[in-house]
């Protein structure tokens, strides 16, 4: 949810975590309890309380919402129990996992998609660390930071190499997770996962021209959302 008359933040929520739980991809805060946000996920929709970020009187607001899925089941697929909500006719999931940062080997986590992810979004709920985004058009090794300008980063210790995913997995990072994802002790982390599904989701990578006549871009649908980040220079 974003409230596009103020300067708040985007408020995340998702049905693992549970009602009035909250992230910001904006900002590396740890997850935090807010009170009359997000109070009820609906058959049909969602309900909001009465806080001024999420349901302020006569401000317009914006909403993105995917449907992951039924029931949230517990998957062993990777070398860490993750507690997942899939909805793989669609492409769709979202991931919660305890991870230590004693972990050796770069631990795998199960996804649920039965298809190989093109797109990932993760962050440490307990600790301010950065957000974290998976690309399969990324070079390999290679990982962005949404919430900064920066170009793509390389480092194995994020998400380790595109050989790294499958049909069931992905993988935090190439040794221990505590280089970038977990400072220490053990951390809960969720991750939201996506693959393409024709007609209903793409990903790619294009270059530009600096020309009025821009480049299209082929999706094989007409897009209801967009995001768009430059990974080679240093802009929002």
């Amino acid at each position: 949810l974003k409230d596009r008359a103020s300067t708040n933040w985007h408020y995340l929520f998702d049905t693992i975590r549970g009602t009035e739980k909250a992230i910001f991809s904006n900002a590396t805060n740890a997850e935090g309890t807010y009170a009359n946000t997000l109070t009820a996920f609906n058959s049909d929709g969602f309900t909001l309380g009465s806080d001024n970020a999420t349901n302020q009187n006569s401000n317009a607001y914006v909403a993105w919402a995917w449907d992951a899925g039924s029931s949230t089941v517990s998957n062993t697929d990777g070398s860490i129990t993750t507690s997942v909500r899939a909805n793989p006719s669609a492409g769709f999931s979202i991931v919660k996992a305890s991870v230590a940062a004693s972990l050796t080997g770069g631990p795998t986590l199960g996804h649920g998609l039965n298809k190989k992810p093109e797109f990932i979004l993760g962050k440490n709920l307990d600790s301010t660390i950065y957000w974290y985004a998976y690309h399969k058009d990324l070079s390999d090794s290679h990982y962005l930071i949404p919430h900064l300008t920066s170009a793509q980063q390389n480092s194995g210790a994020v998400w380790g190499t595109h050989s790294s995913l499958d049909s069931s997995i992905f993988r935090i990072g190439t040794g221990t997770p505590a280089s970038m994802w977990i400072p220490s002790g053990t951390n809960d982390c969720i991750f939201y996962v996506w693959t393409s599904v024709e007609g209903f989701s793409a990903f790619g990578r294009f270059y530009g021209n600096s020309s009025t006549d821009g480049v299209f871009q082929y999706c094989g649908f007409t897009p209801r959302w967009i995001l768009l980040k430059r990974d080679d220079g240093s802009v929002d």
